[in-house]
C-alpha cells in the first residue's frame, strides 16, 4: 500500500478459497493503511476510497460463485472491475494502462500450486505479460491454513464447499473430491472441504479440459507417517545446523539417509540443509510438507539455545510443547536420577502429538514421530542407526485410520458429546486436548484401535466402555473410525469445528 498507493493496489477476486483469503487481507491491509494516514490529516474524510478487485469471468462458470461474488461485493465495500470473455494478459494490460502507477497485483498462488514453481512473495510479472508485481501474500499456506482462517473468523466462502468440492475450475471440469465421500453410498454424500485430511487431495476433483471426464490422478495414501502396504512413500529430509552451512562439519547424514530409504524402497524425494533457526525450520517444514509423505529431520535436538528443532515442528503442526511425562520417566531412568533439572525438563518438552516409537526395543531411546514428521539426532553415528530403523517402519508398517479435529471452543464445552461419542464407538480411541494461548482452543483425535492393543485391553473398549457383541470382526477401522466421525461432528456445533486433519 505505502509503495504503489490503494489505487495501484488489485486483488484478484474469482470466489474460490484462495482468492476469499486474499480478497479479506487486502481489506484488512487498505484499512489499516488508510487509518494511519488519517490520522495525519486535520479533516479525514468520513471513509476511505473502497478496495479494488478484479474479476475475469472464466466460461462455464459455476452459478454459485457468481452468487457469493454479488454478496459480498455489496457486503464488504469492494470497487470490482469484472471482464466478460477477456484473456488474463489482455485484462492485465487494460489495467495497467489505467493505473495511476505501476500495479501491484496481489494473488491466491500457495507454493503447491502448479504455477507456483519459483515465485516469492514479490515477483515481476514474466517478459510476455504486462509490467506489474505479482504479490503472493499466502504462498506459504497450507491447504489447512486457508480453511482455518476462514472458518475461525467466519467468513463467507462459496457454498460448493459444503458440498465436497475442493478446488473449483468450472462446471465441465470440476467434480466433488473423492477423499470427503461419506461411507454409506451415493445416498450419503460428502464431507465439506475443510475436512479434507490428506491435503495433497486438494485438486483430485479437478478433470482435465477436454478429458471427458476419467479418474483423477491416484495418489500415495500417507497417514500419520505409515503407509498402507504395497504403496509407496516419498520421503523428505531436513538437515538442520549452522556447522553444516558453514563447513565446520561435514554433512553424511543426507548419504545415509537416501542409503538407508533406497535399501527399502522408499525414494528420498528430497533434500534440503537450514540453519538453527526457528523460522527457517518451520518455513522449511512447510514447504516440504506439500511435496512429500514423511519428512526425517537431523539435528538440532537437544538442552542447548540453539536446539530449537522442536520448537519448529511444534508452531509448524500447531502442536504447543508440554512436558511428556513418558519421556521424563525414560531420561530420569537412562540417568539414573530421581528428580530432573533444566535441562533434563526442556529435553522432555514435546509437541502435544508426540509418539515415542521404540523401534529397537523398550530399552533403546525412542524415536520422535509428530504426525508426518520424525525427529532425529544430527550425530551421524546415531542418525544413521535411526534412519536405517525408520526406512524399515516406513515399509512395512500398516496404518491406522486417525483424525484431529481442531476446534474454537473450550474442552468444557464439547465434554458430554465427546463422552457419547466415546460410549458409541468403543473400538475407536478418542483423545482430547486442551490449547492455551492459541487461534484454536482444543484437538479431538480418533484413532482406530489395533489387534494388539485390542488383544492387551481384552474385551474392554475406551473409557470403560464395552465391545458389544458381535462387533469384534466387523468393518475395516478406517469405517469405524469415519462413521464415529460422522457422529461427532454432528453433534458438534457447526461453527466450533475449524477443520479436521489426518496428520
Amino acid at each position: 500500500m505505502r509503495l504503489y498507493g490503494p489505487a495501484a493496489v488489485i486483488s484478484s477476486y474469482n470466489g474460490g478459497k484462495d482468492a476469499c483469503v486474499v480478497m479479506h487481507l487486502h481489506r484488512a491491509a487498505h484499512a489499516h493503511h488508510f487509518r494511519q494516514r488519517f490520522r495525519e490529516l486535520p479533516d479525514p474524510p468520513a471513509l476511505p476510497p473502497a478496495p479494488r478487485v478484479v474479476y475475469f469471468e472464466s466460461p462455464g462458470e459455476f452459478p454459485e460463485i457468481e452468487v457469493l461474488l454479488r454478496e459480498t461485493v455489496g457486503e464488504c465495500a469492494l470497487d470490482m472491475l469484472s471482464f466478460r470473455n477477456a484473456s488474463f494478459s489482455a485484462g492485465l494490460l487494460s489495467l495497467s494502462a489505467a493505473s495511476p502507477g505501476p500495479l501491484a497485483f496481489a494473488l491466491g498462488t500457495r507454493a503447491g500450486d502448479p504455477n507456483a514453481a519459483g515465485q516469492g512473495r514479490f515477483e515481476p510479472s514474466s517478459d510476455w505479460m504486462p509490467p506489474f508485481m505479482r504479490v503472493n501474500p499466502v504462498l506459504d499456506w497450507s491447504y489447512g491454513h486457508v480453511w482455518h482462517f476462514l472458518r475461525l473468523f467466519g467468513l463467507p466462502y462459496c457454498s460448493l464447499y459444503d458440498g465436497g468440492f475442493t478446488s473449483l475450475g468450472s462446471v465441465g471440469d470440476t467434480d466433488p473430491t473423492g477423499a470427503l465421500k461419506k461411507p454409506g453410498g451415493e445416498a450419503t454424500g460428502y464431507w465439506p472441504a475443510y475436512m479434507l485430511a490428506d491435503y495433497s487431495k486438494e485438486r483430485d476433483g479437478r478433470r482435465k479440459k477436454g478429458g471427458g471426464g476419467g479418474e483423477p490422478p491416484k495418489r500415495r495414501e500417507s497417514i500419520d507417517g505409515e503407509v498402507r502396504a504395497g504403496e509407496p512413500v516419498t520421503v523428505g529430509l531436513l538437515v538442520i545446523g549452522d556447522e553444516i552451512l558453514k563447513g565446520a562439519q561435514r554433512d553424511t547424514n543426507t548419504h545415509a539417509a537416501a542409503a538407508a530409504l533406497q535399501a527399502a524402497g522408499v525414494p528420498l524425494a528430497r533434500a534440503a540443509t537450514v540453519a538453527d533457526d526457528e523460522g527457517e525450520i518451520g518455513g522449511e517444514l512447510g514447504r516440504m510438507s506439500q511435496a512429500v509423505d514423511v519428512i526425517v529431520t537431523s539435528g538440532g535436538l537437544g538442552p542447548t539455545h540453539d536446539d530449537v528443532t522442536l520448537k519448529a515442528v511444534a508452531s509448524a503442526l500447531a502442536s504447543p510443547l508440554r512436558l511428556n511425562e513418558e519421556m521424563l520417566s525414560l531420561v530420569l531412568r537412562k540417568s539414573n536420577k530421581e528428580s530432573a533439572d533444566e535441562p533434563m525438563r526442556k529435553m522432555c518438552m514435546l509437541p502435544a502429538n508426540s509418539k515415542l516409537l521404540y523401534l529397537e526395543g523398550a530399552d533403546e531411546w525412542p524415536v520422535l514421530q509428530v504426525g508426518k514428521v520424525f525427529t532425529l539426532p544430527g550425530v551421524p553415528e546415531f542418525f544413521e542407526r535411526k534412519v536405517k530403523l525408520i526406512a524399515k517402519h516406513l515399509q512395512f508398517r500398516k496404518p491406522s485410520t486417525r483424525f484431529s479435529v481442531v476446534l474454537n471452543a473450550d474442552e468444557m464445552s464439547v465434554v458430554d458429546v465427546l463422552n457419547r461419542c466415546v460410549s458409541n464407538h468403543p473400538r475407536v480411541a478418542f483423545g482430547s486436548y486442551p490449547i492455551q494461548n492459541s487461534d484454536h482452543k482444543t484437538v479431538v483425535t480418533l484413532e482406530a484401535r489395533g489387534p494388539l492393543e485390542k488383544a492387551a485391553r481384552g474385551r474392554s473398549g475406551s473409557e470403560g466402555g464395552v465391545i458389544p457383541e458381535g462387533e469384534a470382526g466387523e468393518g475395516e477401522g478406517e469405517e469405524r473410525v469415519a462413521k464415529a466421525l460422522e457422529e461427532l461432528l454432528a453433534e458438534l456445533p457447526k461453527e466450533s469445528v475449524l477443520r479436521v486433519e489426518q496428520p
